[in-house]
């Protein structure tokens, strides 16, 4: 009996021994069908250590996989899904569906078919969410008279309680609710796996930056970026500038991009410009990238003055701290 038992047990450890054997040489297979299919500069592959990461730069999604010895045989891929660009809600909504796909096909590789969907979700989401931000942006033109004149009588009310320390909190919510609703993003752009992503707000005070740093904060995928590098110029007259700039990290890029507000006299705004780091250095094209979405998003707004050049008066007061 003993006998039997241990045979048994031999058959089912050579039995597990050919299945990651075969499964091996699927993972190796799946990994160079995938460099294939995207490219070396999109698809890297770690053979050694059976993952891959893929940037889909055309929808500014990243995928990571990793294989586990049983995948494809008996287990799906460990799977992270990166969309930095898409509301929080949305990119776990993303990773949850590729989660389930890959619940519902095992024993099979399944990673381009899976890559191809979400894609397709990708897209879908973005045409959702852009459509929803044009439905909007028609309700707020629609509304601005109104919202002025309501937002007219809660000063005035709030003139006759300034001691009360509620309604205080209110205004200050009120005020942080309008600096956000002028605050304008421009698209991304990504570059080596990194996103970059300009906002543009008018600013006529320190105290306006400030708001505008605290509402951008609020947006969840804003927070998590490597760095949101910062700098604002304001006229306070008399030719006297004030201006100022944060790197938050990225060394000299605050800098710079203050001298892009200089270069192009672009007065009484801020501009953020918020990146999210893909993983591989991009020496100092970053700099040129950073300059040029902030560039192309001033110029949308009506920031860049074409036709004069201003004197540079003024200098930076260093990095804020």
């Amino acid at each position: 009996r003993c006998i039997i038992c241990r045979g048994e047990a031999a058959r089912r450890v050579e039995k597990d021994v050919v299945h990651m054997e075969d499964n091996q040489v699927a993972q190796e297979e799946e990994l160079q069908a995938l460099q294939a299919i995207y490219g070396e500069e999109d698809c890297t592959v770690f053979p050694e250590d059976a993952r891959c990461v893929i940037f889909l730069s055309d929808i500014g999604v990243v995928i990571r996989a990793l294989f586990p010895q049983e995948y494809p045989s008996d287990a799906a891929p460990l799977l992270e899904v990166e969309a930095p660009h898409l509301p929080f809600d949305a990119e776990a909504e993303l990773h949850r569906k590729a989660e389930e796909m890959l619940a519902e096909t095992p024993g099979n590789v399944m990673m381009f078919e899976l890559i191809e969907w979400l894609k397709e979700k990708a897209v879908d989401i973005m045409e959702t969410l852009e459509k929803e931000q044009e439905v909007q942006d028609v309700s707020g033109d629609a509304s601005t008279e109104q919202w002025g004149l309501a937002n007219d009588e809660l000063l005035n009310d709030l003139d006759n309680y300034a001691t009360d320390e509620a309604v205080a909190h209110e205004l200050e919510a009120q005020h942080l609710a309008q600096v956000a609703a002028a605050i304008v993003t421009g698209n991304t752009f990504s570059e080596k796996r990194s996103v970059f992503q300009a906002h543009v707000a008018p600013a006529r005070s320190v105290e306006d930056v400030e708001a505008v740093i605290a509402a951008l904060l609020q947006n969840r995928k804003v927070a998590m970026a490597t760095h949101n590098i910062m700098a604002y110029r304001i006229d306070a007259t008399n030719g006297v500038w004030a201006q100022d700039y944060d790197d938050d990290g990225e060394t000299a890029a605050g800098n710079r991009l203050l001298h892009l507000l200089q270069c192009t006299g672009a007065r009484d705004v801020v501009v953020v410009v918020s990146r999210w780091y893909g993983g591989v250095k991009l020496g100092p094209d970053r700099f040129k990238i950073i300059n040029n979405v902030a560039r192309v998003l001033l110029d949308k707004c009506g920031y860049v003055n074409k036709s004069a050049k201003e004197s540079h008066s003024g200098g930076s007061k260093g990095k804020r701290k």
